[in-house]
């Protein structure tokens, strides 16, 4: 009997724990492979992630982790443009990231290298 609920015990406490997955992490300095940008991303207080060019200017704007799909979204802010562009980001082994911008049928796919981590 004690066997049983010891084994009960512990399907019933550890069962709830298997299936949440910490999101990655994507903290640290980013270098694009086609384009010369490097991206340094931070979590924020609000547990977002933001990306800035070294200049300053914001680059990746509140990137919120969708654990049904494994991936982050967020917008895009690129320099040169007024508005904001949604931006699918997937982190590919340790190192890799890949940003997918879509606008209407267009989709347009970036992937930037971990430079350093933070």
């Amino acid at each position: 009997m004690r066997a049983f609920l010891f084994v009960l015990f512990v399907f019933v406490f550890a069962t709830p724990s298997v299936g949440q997955d910490q999101p990655p992490q994507l903290s640290g300095k980013w270098k694009a492979t086609e384009k010369d940008l490097i991206v340094a991303l931070y979590e924020g207080k609000d547990g977002l992630y933001y990306g800035k060019d070294p200049k300053g200017h914001l680059v990746l704007d509140r990137l919120r982790y969708d654990a049904k799909e494994g991936v982050y979204r967020g917008t895009l802010q690129p320099p040169d443009r007024p508005s904001p562009i949604p931006v699918t980001v997937l982190l590919e082994g340790r190192d890799r990231l890949r940003l997918e911008v879509r606008k209407f049928f267009i989709t347009k796919t970036l992937y930037l290298i971990r430079c350093e981590r933070d």
